[in-house]
């Protein structure tokens, strides 16, 4: 599946649809034009198009049109205005009648379903995150589904380290993407998330010089693939990268050339995150200004920063950074009102199921020890 390249076979199926003329497969074509926009961060025209398939759906017959509806509400809920709780809600309920009134929707249960994992990975919820996403890689690979089965094991590393050692999650993640490389060697999004999550799985570890050798490679044949280009995705390589960054610029020593180098890195990653066209961008980095400020000794800037952070990441229920843009900010005021914003995010996360909340803090928001 390569979003944007089928993003042209999408538009040729809307103006067919429309020259044609039969309502449900126009309705189809602007669902789907809709969502694509909507991955792009085109907003306007998206809501613009989901005004049209709304006002079209009340016309319609075919028992799938209203949960195509909510599905693509879903989606601009998702990448526009990165709504992950209104998403999930969405979605939940388009999932219960594509098993209940559709049958079996193939890709489109799929594609909503592995959406639902990613709102539940940014709202937080890691104890259900962890529950779902094993299941459903298992039962795709039963079913001989290597979309689903490959992708839900490339990405969601805090979902698998519920359960697994990180060995055994890269294991798995090995044998996933090696099941997936084509002979051409094309990149495409599974290889982005294996590469996201061998550079959090570093962290977990603790040693993130480890995979530094393979980003500029990787980082590259992304681009090139298109798929920095979705800013949401964009979001996770550019923020992933800059988490790595940091936890290499905290692993090496005070005033050496290679702390200075990876926070320098980290700024590049952090302008680019702030650029991103998500509501959510300019707060994750907010995270990484109270980062380098803490790295740079000024406890102030860092403080400001963080406090900045949580209050945009909690209005739009972004709580997983939030909870660790708590953490740092605790590390850094200390005292009682610290060591209360520390207890209470670790008592979030063993609530959670987090085996070890230090080494997930250290991988979600590396910072000063």
């Amino acid at each position: 599946v390569d979003t944007f390249r089928s993003m042209d076979f999408a538009t040729r199926f809307l103006l067919l649809a429309l020259r044609l003329g039969e309502p449900w497969r126009v309705s189809r074509a602007l669902a789907l034009e809709a969502d694509l926009l909507a991955a792009t961060a085109k907003g306007a025209r998206a809501e613009r198009l989901l005004d049209r398939l709304a006002r079209l759906t009340e016309t319609l017959t075919e028992t799938p049109a209203p949960t195509q509806l909510a599905t693509t509400r879903g989606f601009l809920d998702f990448f526009v205005h990165n709504r992950f709780r209104v998403a999930l809600g969405r979605w939940t309920d388009a999932i219960a009648s594509y098993r209940a009134v559709i049958g079996r929707a193939g890709f489109e249960l799929d594609t909503v379903s592995m959406f639902c994992c990613w709102c539940l990975y940014y709202m937080g919820e890691i104890g259900e995150l962890s529950r779902r996403v094993p299941a459903m890689a298992e039962a795709a690979s039963r079913n001989g589904n290597r979309f689903t089965a490959v992708t839900l094991r490339s990405a969601f590393p805090i979902a698998w380290l519920v359960r697994l050692e990180p060995d055994a999650v890269e294991a798995e993640l090995d044998a996933a993407v090696a099941s997936w490389t084509m002979p051409d060697g094309s990149y495409q999004l599974q290889h982005m998330f294996a590469l996201c999550s061998r550079l959090e799985l570093s962290l977990y570890r603790g040693d993130p010089e480890s995979v530094t050798a393979r980003i500029p490679d990787e980082v590259r044949r992304a681009q090139r693939a298109l798929l920095d280009r979705a800013p949401i995705q964009a979001l996770l390589l550019r923020t992933t990268l800059a988490r790595h960054a940091l936890g290499c610029a905290a692993a090496a020593p005070a005033g050496s050339s290679r702390r200075r180098d990876a926070i320098a890195a980290a700024r590049v990653e952090q302008r680019r995150s702030r650029k991103l066209a998500l509501p959510i961008a300019p707060y994750c980095a907010q995270l990484f200004d109270g980062v380098i400020a803490e790295l740079e000794g000024d406890d102030d800037a860092a403080i400001a920063a963080y406090r900045d952070s949580i209050l945009g990441l909690d209005r739009y229920d972004t709580h997983l950074y939030a909870h660790a843009a708590r953490y740092r900010l605790g590390n850094v005021i200390g005292g009682d009102e610290g060591a209360k914003l520390r207890a209470d995010v670790n008592a979030f996360l063993t609530n959670e199921g987090v085996r070890d909340p230090a080494a997930i803090l250290a991988m979600l928001l590396p910072g000063r020890a």
